[in-house]
């Protein structure tokens, strides 16, 4: 009804800041910022780690996007870490949302998002806002904890401190080369 036949998409850095614009055309615009996208976000995965750490930042409240590029990391009965720093803890999409427990948004499923057999050994949720453990989404069976120095305590109680460990800052906007060449 509107009549929108422009877009305006920006590619951010790991502050935030926008790097690049791609305009115009509502298809044509989209299909270049997706080629812009899949070279400016593709990061090189850490393979075989014992604990792979996927930060939220800069969409902490659907920190459940670092799955994709830590999941590549993690060894089998590895750990993999969310973190999950947000005032607001994690949010309630209205669309996918679980509202109840047997129903939720047009887009809900019963079945998590994260969901097993899974490679890893356990997943740790690390959020100082534990205002709603959402396990459908991280993870059924997934551990949480408020502070990095709980999990740092768990980490090292099952792998040492001489751990290979996959860091990944903005993971929630990372992709790996992998999955850039399949989208």
């Amino acid at each position: 009804m509107a009549g929108i036949d422009f877009v305006v998409n920006a590619l951010l850095n790991a502050d935030c800041d926008v790097t690049r614009i791609v305009c115009g055309d509502l298809v044509e615009a989209h299909r270049d910022g997706i080629k812009a996208a899949r070279k400016h976000y593709v990061t090189e995965v850490i393979p075989d780690a014992d604990v792979s750490i996927g930060n939220g930042y800069p969409m902490a409240d659907e920190a459940y996007k670092a799955l994709h590029i830590a999941r590549e990391s993690v060894k089998p009965g590895g750990d993999l870490v969310f973190l999950i720093y947000t005032p607001e803890g994690c949010r309630v999409h209205y669309y996918k949302g679980q509202f109840g427990t047997d129903y939720g948004g047009r887009g809900w499923s019963p079945e998590p998002y994260v969901r097993k057999p899974w490679k890893m050994g356990r997943i740790l949720c690390v959020s100082p806002e534990i205002s709603m453990v959402d396990e459908g989404v991280y993870g059924l069976g997934s551990q949480w904890v408020k502070s990095w120095g709980d999990a740092l305590g768990l980490l090292e109680e099952k792998h040492g401190s001489n751990a290979k460990v996959a860091l990944y800052p903005t993971a929630t906007m990372q992709i790996s080369e992998k999955n850039a060449r399949n989208t």
